[in-house]
């Protein structure tokens, strides 16, 4: 309802067939739900979405100038985004849409046969962290559900890369095949199905982290730019983030029923 508020809105705001572009930023993990949904977004209502992603200082100093829409990776990092964009961006602003889960991605065929987060500690298995980028602590906040102190002792020795970022870990994963598990969202794994298969992480264990999304305050597009954000909420953004891995409020509330 609310996106087709917004949209109504816009339509009796556009006077030309070509709309003033909006621009959006964010982090890689969710770009490609972000884009697919523009892409809609476009041919439903006309309107030019422009997503730049990546890590963020690929993009913080143009946001700075242009943003209309900011979209994060975790809450801690849009936070870190209020604070980059103090003029720009307030927290009461900020609305977390979905979130996805954490996993284990591995190499095709799973040669190291890991059926699990516990499953970590066996053999001599060389494992790759991610270390910020939205995933602070991710990795420990596992460790410590698995098996506290104990547990993490023992894993920590076998962390070889601590990635700064999804990308840089992506780029390591593809130049250093002796890495046999990585431990990052599995919506990286939809997103390159090519380089890595997915193994889950025990139900006891797993953690969640959303992405969410707010229309700049200095936005001159500020109309289209909160229909945008209402389209990423609607239905349609839904299942659109549905098939890139994301998991919507109602599906968490289903799995927290089935969880008691």
């Amino acid at each position: 309802m609310k996106y087709l508020l917004a949209t109504a809105v816009v339509a009796a705001l556009i006077t030309t067939p070509a709309a003033a572009q909006v621009k959006v930023y964010g982090p890689g993990g969710p770009a490609p739900a972000v884009r697919e949904a523009a892409a809609q977004f476009e041919k439903d209502t006309g309107i030019d979405i422009e997503v730049v992603s990546g890590p963020t200082p690929q993009w913080i100093e143009n946001a700075r100038k242009d943003a209309d829409v900011i979209f994060s990776g975790s809450d801690t990092m849009m936070t870190d985004f209020v604070r980059a964009l103090p003029t720009a961006l307030r927290q009461t602003d900020v609305q977390p849409l979905y979130d996805r889960p954490a996993a284990i991605l591995v190499r095709k065929g799973n040669p190291a046969k890991i059926k699990g987060f516990r499953d970590l500690l066996r053999g001599d298995l060389d494992v790759m962290v991610v270390e910020g980028a939205g995933q602070d602590g991710l990795w420990e906040d596992l460790a410590s559900r698995a098996g506290g102190i104990g547990f993490l002792r023992k894993l920590r020795p076998r962390i070889g890369v601590f990635a700064a970022n999804s990308a840089e870990a992506r780029e390591k994963w593809i130049a250093e095949p002796g890495i046999d598990a990585w431990i990052i969202w599995g919506i990286w794994q939809t997103a390159n199905p090519a380089i890595a298969d997915q193994v889950a992480i025990e139900r006891d264990i797993v953690l969640y982290r959303p992405m969410a999304v707010a229309t700049t305050t200095s936005s001159d597009q500020r109309a289209e730019a909160q229909a945008f954000t209402a389209f990423l909420a609607s239905k349609t953004g839904a299942d659109i983030f549905r098939r890139h891995g994301w998991r919507s409020p109602s599906e968490a509330h289903g799995h927290e029923r089935a969880r008691r």
